[in-house]
């Protein structure tokens, strides 16, 4: 894409063929891949919001790998929306095995059933701890899940289910590395079917269902703290969220915007023992 091109609003009812669509607990929504950079629209509320958020609170943190998102707008069966836009973090000669692929690979079962075996949170995680780490030879992936479902608890994530948990392939090497975190949007209570705006900030938060351990975030992520210990540090003031959030303010109502605000200043004070 040139400089001329970037700088129109992208109209992507001409991008069929760059079309994709990407799986959620919510089903599939929209995507595509344009020049290595992947584009996706809200569908359900503020994802995009959500996603370009999160990438930048993630700046004032412990956590390096994580996938950086903007906000442009964009056309979409004839309608100005807003997008988000991240680089195709892949090399040509990567793959991407999310934890659901790799330990379908390796045993021709799914793994989001066989946890279920073990009926106490923490012998799910370690199971699934030592799965990955068997087949990928990652000596800390029980780390990586604690810091990933401590981030997830904070920022009210309700959809890390198994292909959201990922690692990189070399072709050539074979080797594993982490992939950088992706797939943040279905946070911060995002999806307004389910979690409608004429509804308490707090009533809302209270119905959150977590993923994939449990269906509570908090008992999901003490789980995994009891086992590998406080992995997540966050460093962003309330100073650093407002700033934040001034840059979406082009692309999101007051209301909107109020109501992220109201949600992070409450997840900071409720877990002040993350900073």
């Amino acid at each position: 894409m040139d400089k001329d091109e970037e700088n129109k609003i992208m109209n992507f009812d001409n991008e069929v063929q760059n079309f994709v669509s990407y799986a959620t607990s919510k089903g599939n929504l929209p995507k595509w891949h344009i020049d290595n950079y992947w584009y996706k629209t809200d569908a359900l509320g503020y994802e995009n919001l959500a996603e370009c958020l999160i990438s930048d609170l993630l700046k004032h943190s412990n956590i390096y790998k994580y996938t950086k998102y903007e906000i442009l707008k964009g056309i979409y069966k004839g309608e100005n929306r807003n997008f988000s836009k991240s680089k195709n973090f892949l090399d040509k000669k990567d793959n991407l095995i999310t934890f659901y692929r790799l330990y379908f690979l390796e045993t021709g079962k799914e793994l989001s059933k066989d946890i279920y075996v073990y009926n106490s949170i923490r012998d799910r995680i370690k199971f699934v701890v030592e799965q990955i780490e068997q087949y990928s030879n990652i000596k800390n992936v029980g780390e990586i899940i604690t810091s990933i479902l401590e981030m997830d608890m904070f920022f009210l994530n309700e959809d890390r289910h198994f292909n959201n948990f990922a690692l990189i392939r070399n072709m050539d090497t074979k080797i594993f590395i982490v992939a950088p975190i992706f797939d943040n949007g279905l946070c911060l209570l995002s999806d307004l079917n389910e979690y409608k705006m004429n509804v308490d900030v707090y009533k809302n938060i209270d119905k959150i269902k977590g993923k994939p351990f449990s269906t509570s975030l908090e008992e999901q992520c003490a789980e995994a703290e009891y086992l590998y210990g406080n992995r997540l540090k966050l460093g962003f003031t309330k100073r650093d969220v407002e700033e934040e959030l001034e840059k979406y303010k082009n692309y999101y109502n007051d209301e909107v915007i109020e109501r992220v605000r109201k949600i992070i200043f409450e997840q900071m004070r409720k877990y002040q023992y993350l900073f």
